[in-house]
């Protein structure tokens, strides 16, 4: 299986392989586009690690170009206690936040970069709430490439900081994450650096995310009945069924799982258009603000890319569902108190959109679901300073200890 050229999603126009973005024909994604799999061949490579063991169904980047931090290999866990609470006895967590950056980011980075440093390239810049930056910039850090990350006034300081201790260069712009994206659309232009925004704009990064299915696979032998996916734009949810149709392909899965995208309902131009029937997403209007900053994109001027993840979550028989910040906050407190999982609230989000998915005619108790846990709470510990409470100091007897557990008996 080699990667033979890029094509569009929506009129099929062909590329060549190498650096082109979205289509000039019609202006939506480009897609890898492969040889088909020889019946003999593996889609795992013996010895490999992380998500370049899969290296077979991936741009072909020779080994001295694979930039690696050990991305992938992240946990699924059966949530028997949460599942339980929700009536989805069949309930797993797969927790993005143990890649080496603390998101799932790194899987597109790793072979964004790897492509970069493939090309020649000897800068990268994005866009970026914060996850997506810190990653590139260890990922640059680690090619040794000049890094540039474009952020927005509400990125949070964790984020910040990963991103300066590896070396990235940061710039603050006033307005939305849509204002930070076209900056850094024309600066990559306008330097010939490569653009690695986690949007559907460079069409290698969503090889990355397909990793997801594969490891799925692995781990269940099987493809789940549903996977929810915390969505901006959608190369997350996008790369992780096109994983799922490689598998078919190669005759190693029978079906293909639901795909349901899982919004802020602050910001959720994909939601609104799958509920209101539109065949077409529309830039969101309006000021943002959610607690869930890291899926908070207005798609203003890119909106094709949220059409083509409508597309994708159609075909698959999902839906896409939007929880409020109450919702989002709760799922954050019950997945790590009920499974010890702690999340940023952008990760908690597909776990506060299973009250909605229960609700909609595809559901079935009986369903495998798999939860996209998509980052770490360390990466936005600010958010849960209000759950922080602690009581006065004791002193170091039992007495006293006994006297403090009596006066709040809920603590054991």
């Amino acid at each position: 299986m080699r990667a033979t050229g890029l094509r569009c999603v929506n009129c099929g126009r062909g590329y060549p392989l190498g650096l082109h973005y979205h289509c000039e024909n019609c202006d939506f994604p480009l897609d890898v586009v492969y040889d088909p799999p020889s019946p003999s061949e593996a889609y795992e490579t013996p010895g490999k690690q992380g998500i370049w063991r899969f290296e077979a169904c991936m741009p072909s980047v020779e080994d001295p170009d694979q930039v690696s931090l050990g991305e992938g290999n992240t946990p699924l866990i059966a949530a028997s206690r949460l599942g339980a609470a929700f009536g989805i006895p069949n309930l797993f967590l797969k927790n993005e936040g143990t890649n080496p950056t603390g998101s799932f980011k790194d899987r597109p980075n790793s072979v964004g970069v790897s492509v970069a440093k493939s090309l020649g390239v000897e800068a990268v810049v994005m866009s970026s709430t914060g996850n997506a930056g810190a990653s590139l910039a260890a990922y640059g850090a680690r090619a040794g490439m000049r890094t540039l990350v474009v952020v927005t006034e509400q990125t949070p300081p964790a984020k910040l900081t990963q991103m300066v201790m590896h070396g990235a260069r940061i710039v603050v712009v006033r307005g939305s994450l849509s204002d930070a994206y076209w900056l850094a659309f024309h600066a990559a232009r306008e330097w010939n650096w490569m653009d690695l925004t986690s949007t559907f704009l460079c069409p290698y990064t969503t090889e990355g995310d397909k990793t997801v299915a594969f490891e799925l696979f692995s781990q269940l032998g099987r493809a789940p009945d549903v996977i929810v996916v915390p969505v901006s734009v959608g190369p997350l949810l996008v790369g992780t069924y096109k994983g799922f149709e490689e598998l078919r392909s190669r005759g190693l899965v029978d079906r293909l799982p639901r795909m349901v995208a899982a919004q802020s309902e602050a910001c959720a131009p994909i939601a609104a258009a799958f509920a209101e029937g539109r065949a077409e997403v529309r830039p969101w209007e309006g000021t943002v603000l959610t607690v869930a900053g890291g899926i908070a994109d207005p798609l203003r001027g890119y909106e094709k890319d949220g059409t083509y993840t409508l597309r994708v979550v159609r075909q698959s028989g999902g839906c896409a569902l939007a929880s409020s910040d109450q919702e989002i906050v709760e799922a954050t407190r019950r997945l790590a108190r009920q499974e010890g999982v702690f999340s940023e609230p952008t990760g908690a989000v597909g776990v506060a959109a299973l009250t909605h998915w229960k609700r909609q005619p595809q559901f079935s108790p009986d369903q495998t679901v798999v939860c996209l846990v998509t980052g770490h709470g360390l990466k936005q510990v600010r958010a849960f300073d209000h759950e922080v409470r602690l009581p006065p100091a004791i002193d170091p007897t039992l007495d006293a200890l006994r006297k403090s557990l009596e006066e709040d008996p809920g603590v054991l």
